[in-house]
């Protein structure tokens, strides 16, 4: 049997579909939630892939594949290239996670289509976070 490998953007392809078509038969905020839970995991995985990638010794310096550890790769970035860029990537992760335990975590909080609102535009945010440090990767290995 021929196994798909899914893409990190899935996560978030998911997410979307989910809540363009929810009905009544599942309680509006669990779909939130769910929804929250997937846009964060596109993330962590696109992060996850690029540190690796790019910056695999502190990536394992780091820890690896673990949130905490991703947040701290971010962190010994920003000493080791001198780049203030990856502390604000660090500061997203870290903000972006903690939405994400409060919608998986703490169902006795209300998680309303605000914070859903949030992690997406964040989302994008981190993205063209992304986009800045690449193309300061780049230039780097072109001077």
């Amino acid at each position: 049997m021929l196994r798909v490998v899914m893409a990190s953007k899935e996560f978030g392809l998911i997410a979307d579909f989910l809540e363009r078509n929810k009905d009544n038969t599942i309680n509006d905020e669990f779909v939130l939630r769910v929804c929250a839970g997937r846009h964060y995991y596109e993330l962590f995985h696109i992060v996850k892939d690029w540190l690796s990638n790019h910056y695999l010794s502190q990536y394992n310096a780091a820890g690896g594949a673990t949130h905490a550890a991703l947040q701290n790769c971010c962190h010994i970035l920003q000493d080791t290239e001198n780049e203030d860029l990856f502390e604000k990537l660090e500061l997203k992760l870290r903000a972006l996670h903690d939405l994400r335990v409060n919608a998986d975590y703490h169902l006795d909080r209300d998680f309303s289509n605000g914070k859903l609102v949030t992690m997406k535009v964040e989302k994008e945010r981190l993205y063209l976070l992304l986009d800045s440090l690449f193309a300061k990767l780049i230039q780097q290995k072109q001077a």
